[in-house]
């Protein structure tokens, strides 16, 4: 008699495990998926409880199901399959669908990725994408495994690429850096400008001697150091220096003024009171190619008197300007940012009255 032994594909005893494993060890690909040099760029879009990859090629756009190989407009264990051999260096992709099949948006095809894919395709759970954000991955995934290095009061900062943060007040976007002991750096994605700094796990004393503290001049003198070895300040103006009793460190704050007016374009430096700097932010380029003409601000005060009164309604007592700041909104507009304390005349069941007081910023085109 003789045993027949029913040989089963590798592959598909690994795929089984990670149906139901609770973590992988991935074998990542040796590098990061560029698709800039493929000649695309990457979005992404949600249609119901499905993501779409989209593919700008300048004159079209090819859009795929995200985890979906081999393009048959579903997810199933094949493509898991497909994805796994990839990591796997068992099979070559396409540039396509190398990012088909990079469920986490980190740059690489590794069996995590194969993993998450079979799950879904079993229904077993459902992609988990934001859209936003993971497009943001994918612009700068390019940059995995760079490094930065910064140097601080005479100590050396070695970081590696972490993440990409989305343009708000900052003209462009920040890669942001992560040293070994927690520390973040943060540089212009344009550029390469230095825009953000912070030490992990440093704190002014707020009890520390009199004579280990140091003054508000020689705060100034260090904030004037670092800026100089980092920024070009001819265009910027210091706007003060403040302590802080209950952190036990300075601020110190330049920034560009226009017509007599602050605005966002600024850099801020802490200092604690022993001297050492502890965080940094910078808003270069803000104003950069913005017309910017004569403004009116009597006109601007007779809009914002209007819309306070508007937002507050019939319990109107009046307010208080605190601020006011040039900025640009995201259509690259010119407006005047005013910081407004609103007092509101609130009166209870029993006809007592009291007087309350809210903070509102509201947003004057100029």
């Amino acid at each position: 008699m003789i045993n027949k032994v029913r040989f089963i594909p590798i592959l598909s005893i690994i795929l089984a495990v990670f149906l139901f494993a609770p973590s992988v060890t991935a074998f990542a690909a040796e590098t990061p998926i560029d698709t800039a040099e493929a000649g695309f760029t990457v979005s992404y879009e949600q249609s119901g409880k499905e993501f779409l990859v989209c593919f700008d090629y300048g004159k079209e756009v090819v859009k795929r199901l995200l985890g979906d190989m081999n393009n048959d407009g579903k997810v199933t264990a094949a493509d898991a399959r497909t994805a796994l051999r990839s990591s796997a260096k068992l099979a070559v992709l396409s540039a396509e669908d190398n990012v088909v099949a990079d469920i986490d948006c980190d740059g690489e095809v590794a069996a995590a990725d194969a993993r998450t894919i079979l799950r879904v395709s079993a229904k077993l759970q459902a992609f988990k994408i934001d859209a936003e954000k993971e497009t943001l991955i994918r612009q700068y995934a390019h940059f995995k495994n760079t490094t930065k290095e910064l140097t601080v009061q005479g100590k050396t900062l070695n970081a590696t690429y972490f993440e990409p943060e989305k343009a708000s007040e900052r003209k462009h976007d920040t890669l942001i850096y992560k040293t070994a002991d927690g520390d973040n750096l943060g540089f212009d994605a344009v550029t390469g400008q230095l825009t953000y700094l912070k030490i992990e796990g440093l704190y002014g004393d707020p009890e520390a001697a009199p004579d280990l503290r140091i003054s508000e001049e020689q705060a100034i003198a260090i904030a004037e150091k670092f800026f100089a070895a980092n920024c070009d300040m001819s265009k910027y103006t210091f706007l003060g220096c403040k302590y802080h009793e209950y952190s036990g460190d300075y601020m110190v704050e330049y920034g560009l003024l226009v017509q007599g007016y602050r605005t966002t374009e600024s850099m801020g430096i802490s200092i604690t009171n022993l001297g050492e700097i502890r965080f940094f932010s910078y808003h270069p380029y803000v104003f950069d190619d913005i017309d910017i003409k004569s403004i009116d601000e009597q006109a601007l005060l007779a809009q914002l008197d209007q819309q306070v009164r508007a937002y507050a309604g019939d319990s109107f007592v009046g307010y208080e300007i605190e601020w006011r700041r040039l900025a640009v909104d995201k259509n690259n507009q010119l407006i005047m940012e005013y910081a407004v304390d609103i007092e509101f005349s609130i009166t209870d069941s029993d006809g007592r009255t009291e007087i309350l007081t809210a903070g509102v910023v509201f947003s004057i085109k100029v």
